[in-house]
């Protein structure tokens, strides 16, 4: 995991989502684990999928299929760290976020609510305060 957090820091998010696999198998399992691993699969996705068209300044898709794949894997990621804890509001933003951008608008509404619902049931919850809050 310090390995993991190393590459983060140093913006290898590519040689992050491998430690962090190897973490993950070897029986880390704690939700933020899971949410940083989602994180760099969707940094590697727009990293290695996308460009910036010359004209205008945008990013580009230039792999769909590829790109989509690699957002899905974000999204499996996400999902295993949802856990009913305080970071859940944060995990169902991103969840959407990776759906929207991978062309799946019905889906990624349905992440936005939960994340919304979450983050309300978290002020509601004593102990569990608004302190993760919520891109977006």
């Amino acid at each position: 995991m310090i390995l993991a957090e190393c590459r983060y820091q140093m913006v290898m998010y590519d040689r992050g989502v491998s430690c962090l696999e190897a973490a993950l198998e070897a029986g880390v399992d704690h939700p933020i684990a899971h949410f940083a691993l989602g994180y760099c699969r969707y940094v590697c996705a727009e990293q290695t999928y996308s460009a910036v068209d010359a004209s205008t300044g945008e990013p580009i898709v230039v792999d769909a299929r590829g790109y989509r794949g690699a957002l899905l894997e974000a999204v499996s990621a996400f999902e295993r760290g949802l856990s009913g804890g305080e970071l859940d509001s944060q995990i169902y933003w991103w969840i959407g976020t990776c759906l929207e951008r991978a062309g799946f608008s019905n889906a990624a509404r349905n992440a936005f609510r939960e994340a919304r619902d979450e983050r309300r049931r978290c002020r509601r919850v004593p102990g569990r305060g608004d302190r993760a809050g919520v891109g977006g």
